[in-house]
């Protein structure tokens, strides 16, 4: 796990490249990766602002609508060992209740390693048995780079659902001018293949890189309504020439995960084995301004930042501190109209960057 890690964050070595020690210790990367990954997906999944009822099933929309056999459709990109499918399995396993029968989950799998495609079958398939008994699974796998799965002309009926966990990285979308050709390539690619009120959705980690791929994906898509992280669908006011603070969001691990302390020390690690650091973008494959089924508009501002005392963020509205707020340590907030606004931390404790609150007080929600 330790060769896992220093080859991800020191030498940069792409997943996918088969000089990278995952596909030497894929046993390790399943045991320490996979379950972090997988909640990660998983929490971006209960913040989406869902229209239906918390026990709802999932959308008619997504699921041939009165068609006597339902079908949801996902395609999964870099897949992995499974970790973004998995979670949508398991969000469905969660509404199960309220989802027609029979019910048919057809997953593509997109991966460049034929080991991680064969693990990742033998997941969902072993996960799917539990939680969704008697629900049919079919996988189909590509073994093959996401940009060229992409590019193949698609002729195939659009997923419900479309994305990628910790593939952007991969794919360095950035450009010498903020617009990439790569990141349009995309974009264009993947609304060619969304159904009508589907979802995309992408998740990365926290990191500044991560966030800026996400950004430069989500600068091509401005033109459907974003569900997560922003209120508002306007460029990110964070996503500047130097990006100094980047928008992400901080989740803690429930008890039962599998930790290292070793693993933390000899890595050298500053914070938290529970504490998860991710970034994400989705959006809703509709027209802007046509009804947004099966989500709904988010209210309020999100939490962009931990508590912090610096000297102000250009252009970030300030506001004077409340009783119990300090006011030497401020927190940046989203607004609803795209900008990044100024808020005095609470004294008793700390903000969790990406909660959202109110725009009236300063109370997460």
């Amino acid at each position: 796990m330790l060769a896992l890690h220093e080859g991800y964050t020191q030498r940069h070595s792409p997943f996918a490249h088969q000089a990278n020690p995952i596909h030497a210790r894929l046993l390790a990367y399943q045991l320490y990766y996979l379950p972090r990954n997988w909640y990660r997906v998983y929490r971006v999944l209960q913040e989406l602002p869902w229209a239906a009822a918390p026990q709802g099933g999932a959308p008619a929309e997504w699921l041939g609508g009165q068609a006597r056999v339902s079908t949801l459709r996902v395609l999964d990109l870099g897949c992995g060992t499974g970790a973004y499918s998995l979670a949508w399995i398991a969000w469905l396993a969660e509404r199960r209740g309220a989802v027609p029968a029979p019910l048919t989950v057809q997953l593509t799998l997109v991966d460049q390693g034929h080991q991680l495609l064969e693990l990742a079958v033998a997941n969902l398939e072993a996960f799917a048995r539990r939680a969704l008994p008697g629900v049919t699974l079919h996988c189909e796998v590509h073994a093959d780079g996401v940009e060229a799965f992409l590019a193949k002309r698609h002729r195939g009926a659009p997923y419900a659902i479309t994305g990628a966990a910790m593939t952007l990285n991969e794919l360095s979308l950035l450009g010498p001018r903020r617009v990439s050709e790569r990141a349009i390539a995309l974009a264009d690619a993947l609304q060619a293949r969304i159904a009508p009120g589907g979802c995309l959705l992408f998740v990365e980690p926290g990191t500044r890189k991560g966030y800026m791929n996400l950004m430069t994906l989500r600068d091509q898509l401005l033109h459907l309504p974003v569900l997560y992280p922003c209120p508002h669908n306007r460029p990110c006011p964070m996503w500047d020439g130097t990006v100094r603070h980047w928008c992400h969001a901080t989740e803690r691990l429930p008890e039962g995960f599998f930790f290292d302390a070793a693993l933390r020390q000899r890595a050298g690690l500053n914070f938290e084995m529970r504490d998860l650091q991710l970034s994400a973008f989705a959006a809703q494959a509709m027209p802007a301004g046509a009804v947004t089924a099966p989500f709904r508009p988010r209210v309020g501002e999100r939490i962009v930042s931990a508590p912090m005392r610096t000297r102000p963020v250009r252009g970030a509205k300030a506001t004077q501190p409340h009783e119990g707020e300090s006011p030497g340590r401020i927190v940046l907030s989203c607004t609803p109209d795209g900008r990044l606004h100024e808020r005095p931390a609470p004294s008793g404790g700390p903000y969790t960057r990406g909660r959202w609150t109110s725009p009236t007080d300063s109370t997460t929600s």
